[in-house]
C-alpha cells in the first residue's frame, strides 16, 4: 500500500495510525475513570500516553523539520507570570498550542487557556504582541503571542495528565528556572549562553 510513497507520505501514514492509537488510549482512560479507577492510576496512564505521543512527534519533526503555526499566551498579574509544567517536557512554559486548520490565532489562544488551565476568557481580552518565528524541537514555529493582564489571580484547573502544574512566578525569577527555550524571545529578552534554538521575531512583536 505504501510502496512508491515518499518518506513524508509514509511518516504521515504512520502519524495517522499512531494518532488513532493514542486517541483509543485516551478513550480507554476515560472509561477507566468512569468506572471508578483510582485517579492517580488514571492520571499516570494519561501522562504515559502524552510522553509516547511527544516522543513520536519529536522523531517526526527531526526527520521532516516542518513549519508549524500556533499561539501562546502570557498571563500576567502585576509582575507575576503564569507558568505551566507538562508531563512530557522538563521545563516550565506558558499556555500554548498548535493552531487548528483555519482557526484564528486569537481563538487558538483562548482554546489553549481553557484546555490547559481551565481559564475561560473573551478573545477581545487578549492583546496581540505579534508573530514570532522560533526554531525549536526541529520545527520552524510561527507563534502568535498574546498577553492577558489581570487584576487578581484566576482560579486554575489542570487535568494532571497533560498539564501537571500551573502557577504564578515573578518574571525576575525565571532566570533561575528551567524554562521553555523560546520563552525569553516571547518575553522580549535574549537567551543567555549557547543555545541550539535560533530565534527571530517578526511583525509588531517585541524584538529579542
Amino acid at each position: 500500500m505504501l510502496l512508491g510513497c515518499n518518506a513524508e507520505a509514509r511518516l504521515e501514514f504512520v502519524r495517522l495510525r499512531w494518532r488513532a492509537a493514542i486517541e483509543l488510549g485516551y478513550d480507554a482512560i476515560v472509561a477507566l475513570a468512569s468506572i471508578g479507577f483510582a485517579p492517580s492510576v488514571v492520571n499516570r496512564l494519561g501522562q504515559t500516553l502524552y510522553r509516547l505521543a511527544s516522543c513520536f512527534r519529536d522523531a517526526r519533526n527531526f526527520i521532516l523539520r516542518p513549519k508549524i503555526a500556533g499561539a501562546a499566551v502570557l498571563v500576567r498579574v502585576s509582575d507575576q507570570l503564569l507558568l505551566i509544567r507538562t508531563s512530557y517536557r522538563p521545563w516550565y512554559g506558558v499556555p500554548c498550542g498548535v493552531r487548528k486548520r483555519g482557526e484564528d490565532p486569537r481563538f487558538t489562544a483562548v482554546r489553549e487557556l481553557q484546555e490547559e488551565v481551565g481559564m475561560v476568557v473573551e478573545a477581545s481580552a487578549l492583546r496581540a504582541l505579534g508573530e514570532f518565528i522560533i526554531h525549536h524541537s526541529w520545527t520552524e514555529d510561527h507563534v502568535h503571542a498574546f498577553e492577558l493582564r489581570l487584576d487578581r489571580y484566576p482560579q486554575l484547573c489542570v487535568d494532571e495528565r497533560e498539564v501537571v502544574w500551573a502557577g504564578f512566578r515573578a518574571e525576575a525569577e525565571l532566570s533561575h528556572l528551567p524554562v521553555w527555550p523560546p520563552l525569553p524571545t516571547l518575553l522580549g529578552s535574549p537567551r543567555v549562553g549557547g543555545s541550539p534554538w535560533r530565534q527571530r521575531a517578526v511583525g509588531d512583536g517585541r524584538q529579542p
